[in-house]
This record gives C-alpha cells, structure tokens and sequence, in this order.
C-alpha cells in the first residue's frame, strides 16, 4: 500500500498502457533505491527546468533564424499598434423619447369601479423625476387613439437591487456623501395614478366617458399639456363664471396654449348649468388662507355688466348682492386694484375676466347713538339707516 492509499490500485483511464509501465517502472525503482515517492517531483522539477533552459536556447535560435529571415518580432508589433486606428460610432438610443416614463405591470395592472382595487402604476425615467409631483394630469395612449386621463396620487422610490440598505455602514456612508451625488438609477420611481376618465373623438370634438378599459403595459404615460385635454378630462365648462385659474399643489398648471393657464369656470345659466352661487355656499380655510379675496373675486364676476339673467317676464337683469360685513371687508370692491398694471389687465380682458372696482357699491351703515363709522378703508357711497321700533315683532314667551 503507497501513500495513495487504497487509490494504488485504481486503473486510469488512459489507453496507453506504456505510459502505465513507465510509471510502474519508476515506482519500482524509487523504491528500490530506497528512496521516497515523494522525492520524484523535486527531480522532475529540475529535470523539467534543466529541459526548459535547453528549449529556450532552441527558441532563441528559432528568434535568430527568424529576424535573418526578416521575420517581424514584437517590436514591429508595437510600432504596428501605434499607428492603429479606430472608427467612432454614435452610442445614442435610436429614436425620440417622450413622455415621462411607462406603465408597470411588476405589481398589478387594474381598474376597477372600486377604487380599492384599483391598480395602475408607472415607472418614471431617471430624467423627469425631478419635474412629477403629486396631483398632477397625465394622460396614457391605448393603440385606438383613446387616452387615459389620470392623476398621480402617489410617489414612491422603490430598490432596483435587492439590498438592505438599512444597516449602520449605509447609513454612515449616506451621511459622509453630499446630497448631489445621489444616484437616480440605482433606483425606481414609482408613481400611483387615479384613473380620471376615458378621452374620445366624436366628430371631431373630444369628449370624455367614465374608466372601462385598461391600458395597455408599457404604455407611454405623458404629462398633461393641452388645455382641451385638461378641461374635458375634469369636466370644466368653456364658458361660464370665472373661479381661478387650475393649480396643483399651489402652482398653476401650465399648457402649451394660449394662453398657458386653465380658467376654471362655472357654468351658471339654469338649463344645463350648476347655479352655485343661488345656493347655499361653504367656502372654508384657515386664517389668512385667501377665503374673503377668493369670494370677492368670484362676486365681481357675477357683476359683471356683460352676465345677465332672464327673468319669467322676459326682463334681462343684472346680479344683485346684499353683502352682510361685520368686518367691512366687502365695500372694498368699488375700489380699483391700486397693484394692477396694465399688462394684468389686458391679460384680464383677453381671458374674458371681469376686473376693477365695481362703481355702483353702497356701504348701508346703522346710525347708532354712541357709535361711529369711519369707513377708511374704501371709498364707496355710505349711507345711514335705522330700523324703526314699529317694524319690529315682539313675541312673549
């Protein structure tokens, strides 16, 4: 038994039995010079240097007879190499991207009547991250050149590897990287969209219906820009009182039209329209929020000499507003905005918006004994009144 082992008597594979006797013959006679089978490698070590030295004289002669021969060595290789050159090709994607990225399908494509159950999301590309936020209008093709009209209601970065990145040795490196160096790729971006309505073409006028179909995936998801768009999708009469221009998250949105900003009005005749400001009328804020100006803007409106009613008799009349004014707020509105410039107004004008100090404003002020009313603040007509004891009814309990 060798220090091989049992694997002494292990039959190779090789069909060259003389290569097997050779072997035989060598270990035998190791073993017979009482030598150790672990000494032959330091032989064939030196034997297989020894041959090395001898093949590289050979070489070297081989090299000789080359270069007499005019054989190029490794030198004329390089100077051959220098003088290469290599042609430049265009690495750009072939084709014009649009949009702001596509629809995803990784974690469910749905719609659904319940909103629950809804399911529609889409990938924004590394450069139109920074132009998304919440609440803005996109818009999604299907292959009949109907759209999707949604809102992103969600925004989420989600890993593009799988990582825990919550260990303390990301952490410290996040912390010791400055905030620019921040790498968009190495993460998706996922946006959450409410599907809106459903855009279609019925002779040529653009119309909307509710959501029934899916979208396909990997649908090009856009950025709302077309004011028509805009207003079918959310249902905003072309014509009507003027509330404000359309904003998201305090800006206004802008289109490529003329003008960029969308008129948010209010359809008010008493066919077809929403009468609002006939009804009863909540508008509620904070402090400061804007809620007085907001609500004498939209009453200068329904001012204006050029909106006017039909009454049962046929007469045409305007807007009568009977303002109560604790705070003498409202007797503002027959002044002019001293802020206006003239280009304001003309913008104004071309919108259709009614705009300056209403002339025909009467401040009613209650003559009471010990009491007085400076009326500074506005400079519309003051009048005194008095509710005679005589009008009043009183009632015993």
């Amino acid at each position: 038994m060798t220090d091989l082992g049992d694997f002494s008597d292990f039959d190779g594979d090789d069909p060259d039995s003389s290569s097997d006797a050779g072997g035989d013959e060598q270990a035998g006679s190791a073993a017979g010079n009482g030598r150790s089978a672990r000494a032959d490698p330091v032989s064939e070590t030196e034997s297989a240097t020894a041959a090395s030295s001898a093949d590289g004289d050979g070489v070297d002669a081989d090299r000789d007879d080359d270069s007499s021969t005019g054989v190029t060595g490794g030198a004329g290789a390089t100077d051959d190499g220098d003088d290469l050159q290599f042609d430049d090709y265009d690495a750009d994607p072939v084709g014009d991207e649009r949009g702001l990225g596509a629809i995803a399908v990784s974690q469910g494509l749905r719609v659904s009547e319940d909103s629950d159950r809804t399911a529609l999301r889409a990938f924004v590309t590394a450069g139109n991250r920074e132009r998304v936020r919440l609440g803005k209008y996109l818009v999604v093709p299907y292959p009949d050149d109907e759209l999707l009209f949604c809102r992103i209601v969600g925004l989420e970065y989600a890993q593009e590897f799988q990582a825990d990145d919550a260990t303390e040795i990301h952490a410290r490196r996040a912390m010791r990287r400055p905030a620019d160096e921040f790498e968009e790729r190495d993460f998706k971006f996922m946006a959450e969209l409410e599907p809106i309505a459903v855009l279609f073409s019925d002779d040529g006028d653009l119309k909307r219906r509710m959501v029934d179909r899916v979208p396909k995936p990997q649908a090009t998801v856009g950025e709302a820009t077309d004011a028509t768009q805009i207003k079918t999708g959310l249902k905003i009469p072309e014509a009507g009182v003027f509330l404000g221009h359309l904003s998201v998250g305090g800006e206004k949105v802008r289109t490529a039209a003329r003008p960029p900003t969308i008129d948010y009005r209010l359809k008010d005749d008493y066919t077809d329209g929403d009468p609002l400001v006939f009804r009863h009328t909540l508008v509620a804020g904070g402090t400061g929020s804007g809620k007085t100006h907001a609500s004498k803007n939209i009453l200068r409106q329904y001012l204006s000499e050029e909106r006017s009613y039909e009454m049962d008799d046929g007469r045409e009349v305007q807007t009568a507003v009977v303002q109560f004014d604790p705070q003498d707020e409202y007797a503002q509105m027959h002044d002019d905005n001293p802020d206006m410039d003239d280009e304001t107004a003309r913008r104004y004008e071309r919108e259709g918006v009614a705009h300056g100090g209403h002339d025909d404003t009467v401040a009613l002020v209650p003559k009471m004994a010990g009491s007085s009313y400076p009326g500074a603040n506005h400079r519309a007509e003051q009048l005194e009144f008095t509710v005679p004891f005589s009008c009043l009814l009183y009632t015993s309990l």
